[in-house]
């Protein structure tokens, strides 16, 4: 590994999606090397932290062949803003057994309140690692990058964000091939290279293009991606070896490798609560109120008390365990209150306010009649029965579990919709 302690960019709590962090895990031998991480305190942590899964780890053992650099697989949610830490101990074998030395996964992550003005500041990945992984031979550098560092900034999901960079050949008389290999660092981002591969001649070089398009997951990633380069003489004689720079002594002799630095992060964006609030109402009441609004604006709710004359039976009576009477449609037409003689002017006030409210919306005298009935006390008795029992059930459901609070819900389209479109 690349570091002792991995200290994870500081990550907003209330992630509908957990963050992936890549880990760079690389065999160094010239034998196939096997990995198991013990979870054992990563599972402790998140068992103190109410069963929270605070860190995952998605590929805790595989195998690595020699020379070959693979990636783990950190998700990191935070629950609350603090700091976490783990170290987790790693089991390496080979083919003579397990390593004797001891190798461990020391992890740290922040979690911080996605209102603050002032996030927690990230630390370097590469503060204390050298700038680049280079040895410069008799022959100089004859070939590189115009940068070695491409930092992607912070990206919203499905957000294509593209740079470029320039080959260089600065040899005089040979010309080289590149092809850079495929790599695990984005996980799950998709990068391209335009092109990936090809062929440069002396005193030339290729611009790059490179197109980042992240995934709808957040991840953070930071390392490198690999380029391998191949001299050849331009008339086709026996190749000459240029060494420009090595990183270990497995690489083969005729290739020369250069890195490209990689460096990006999720822009987390705040999202706009899809009910609109009002000036001195709390969240509780809002929420009711939009509930109203949508049972009294739908046409089910519609068809249901155009109905109502020839159907008479109590729609509460199969899902209220009372003793009572269950509230019922049956006399909304009816049993609504009868002016005395004596409130004949309050009768004509509000004949003359129907006649403007028909005028005004265009609605027949069925219309008014049916919206008038939404204000009895029978109708707004069986609202109270329908609210109560369903908050009550969505309560119960959250303490026990049955569902996320923090996800955002689902919107189901029926067939019949779809048909009208």
């Amino acid at each position: 590994m690349l570091k002792k302690i991995y200290t994870l960019p500081p990550t907003p709590i209330g992630l509908d999606w957990a963050l992936t962090y890549p880990i760079e895990i690389k065999n160094l031998g010239i034998t196939k090397l096997k990995y198991q991480i013990d979870t054992t305190a990563l599972e402790t942590l998140n068992t103190n932290n109410y069963d929270f899964r605070i860190f995952e780890i998605q590929n805790p053992e595989g195998t690595l062949a020699p020379s070959d650099t693979q990636y783990i697989y950190i998700l990191f949610r935070p629950l609350e803003a603090k700091e976490y830490s783990v170290d987790l101990a790693i089991k390496i074998s080979d083919i003579e057994g397990p390593s004797p030395q001891s190798h461990s996964l020391k992890l740290r992550g922040e979690g911080y309140h996605p209102h603050e003005e002032n996030k927690p500041k990230e630390e370097r990945f590469y503060g204390d690692l050298p700038k680049c992984r280079a040895f410069i031979g008799e022959e100089g550098q004859m070939a590189a990058f115009s940068l070695e560092t491409i930092d992607f900034g912070e990206l919203e999901s499905g957000k294509i964000c593209n740079r470029f960079v320039m080959l260089y050949n600065m040899h005089p008389t040979q010309k080289l091939k590149y092809d850079f290999q495929k790599s695990g660092l984005m996980c799950g981002d998709n990068l391209k290279l335009e092109p990936m591969a090809g062929e440069l001649e002396p005193n030339s070089h290729q611009n790059i293009k490179m197109s980042l398009i992240p995934s709808r997951f957040p991840t953070h990633f930071e390392g490198e991606i690999q380029c391998s380069v191949e001299w050849e003489n331009q008339g086709g004689e026996d190749k000459e070896e240029l060494k420009s720079m090595h990183t270990n002594t497995n690489v083969n002799e005729n290739q020369e490798l250069l890195f490209l630095r990689l460096k990006k992060r999720t822009k987390f964006v705040k999202e706009e609560n899809p009910v609109e609030t009002r000036e001195g109402e709390t969240l509780f009441t809002n929420v009711l109120n939009e509930i109203m609004h949508e049972i009294l604006h739908d046409e089910e709710m519609d068809a249901l008390l155009d109905n109502c004359k020839e159907n008479k039976g109590g729609i509460l009576s199969q899902i209220v365990t009372s003793n009572l009477k269950p509230p019922s449609t049956e006399d909304l037409y009816f049993d609504l209150a009868r002016p005395e003689k004596k409130d004949m002017n309050a009768i004509h006030e509000q004949q003359v306010y129907t006649d403007n409210l028909k005028e005004l919306t265009g609605h027949n005298d069925e219309d008014i009649l049916r919206k008038t009935c939404f204000m009895d006390k029978q109708f707004s008795g069986m609202l109270e029965y329908m609210l109560e029992d369903t908050i009550f059930n969505l309560i119960e459901e959250a303490t026990y579990q049955e569902f996320d609070l923090t996800t955002n819900p689902k919107i189901y389209i029926r067939k019949d919709q779809t048909d009208r479109k």
